[in-house]
């Protein structure tokens, strides 16, 4: 098989983390980098998580805006100039 070098940098935690990952899947690093590119390349589109969880800061939002929606504390829908009043009158 005709192979070339790509070589970039990254830390060494990250390094590490990455060949323990491989490890657990059961394949290399190299592996891994090249069957994600492949499949980067196949379908156009770079995947960066492997989760669609929301954060710990993310999830507070959520409760925080469901919290307001019960108790009725969500108001009307407001035009452009609506939301820019009212984003001028909290500075």
């Amino acid at each position: 098989m005709n192979s070339a070098v790509i070589n970039f940098k990254t830390d060494p935690k990250t390094k590490k983390a990455l060949q323990q990952y491989a490890k657990e899947l059961g394949t290399t690093t190299s592996s891994l980098l090249n069957a994600n590119i492949r499949q980067m390349l196949r379908s156009r589109k770079v995947i960066l998580t492997d989760s669609l969880e929301p954060n710990a800061e993310l999830e507070k939002v959520l409760r925080a805006v469901e919290d307001d929606i019960k108790h009725n504390r969500i108001g009307p829908p407001m035009n452009r100039e609506e939301a820019l009043d009212h984003l001028r009158s909290m500075m």
